[in-house]
């Protein structure tokens, strides 16, 4: 079932042209990734589902009540603001019990207390995600998610985000950089410059041209994407 629709979405920046003829479906409890080169547009697909910015053609459709939890690319803290993670929690609307144990499954219950602006990027990145799947959202965009997380970190997010997406019926959309991880994850994949260049499976998006073109430089190293079966437990590690 589709909870939100961009339907022929277009952007454009004074005489530039960053999206066009953008047409994406997210579904409940599926999982949807954007992939493309720096200045594709991606971030801009974010913040136009986010409300943030408005498109200049298209239409988007969505449920009445829809329920949207964002991490941000980029997100600064004054580091001469008193905040600690609980403070900023309670500020975003959440109840304790609904992120301590989301907090424990971060890796971040001994973080709580610490000010915002001594924790590591990683640990700032776990905080933000915390907070997004704590607000019990109908759809999760995230935007980088697995930026400052070392390699280990990242796999285990990418499971968490998977866990939560197919438990909780979910839809998620996913903006990264990173070929292998998030191609994995995804149930499907688009491959954005500044219009859709191909989409499908991450099998199919691997086989195409434009994908391959696109990518030339990174697919040196990369490999297939597989599921990952864990029988053991990676942790998001404190960096």
């Amino acid at each position: 079932m589709s909870i939100l629709e961009l339907k022929d979405i277009g952007y454009r920046k004074g005489e530039q042209h960053i999206l066009e003829n953008i047409n994406i479906k997210l579904q409940m409890g599926k999982i949807v990734s954007v992939i493309g080169p720096n200045g594709s547009g991606k971030t801009t697909v974010a913040k136009i589902i986010c409300g943030i910015k408005k498109p200049t053609m298209g239409e988007i459709k969505s449920a009445k009540t829809l329920k949207i939890g964002y991490v941000p690319q980029q997100f600064h803290i004054d580091k001469f603001l008193p905040m600690d993670a609980n403070y900023f929690f309670e500020i975003n609307g959440l109840k304790k019990d609904s992120y301590l144990s989301l907090a424990e499954k971060f890796n971040l219950s001994k973080k709580l207390s610490k000010q915002l602006s001594n924790l590591s990027g990683g640990e700032m990145q776990r905080i933000l995600l915390v907070t997004a799947f704590a607000s019990n959202p109908d759809l999760l965009v995230l935007d980088e998610p697995a930026q400052y997380l070392d390699v280990d970190g990242q796999m285990e997010l990418y499971k968490i985000i998977e866990e939560y997406a197919h438990q909780h019926k979910v839809a998620v959309l996913i903006i990264s950089h990173d070929l292998y991880m998030v191609m994995k994850s995804s149930d499907h994949v688009i491959c954005l410059n500044h219009h859709i260049c191909c989409e499908g499976t991450a099998g199919d998006v691997q086989l195409n041209n434009n994908f391959q073109n696109m990518f030339e430089n990174q697919l040196f190293n990369f490999v297939a994407p597989y599921k990952h079966h864990h029988d053991h437990k990676h942790g998001l590690k404190n960096d």
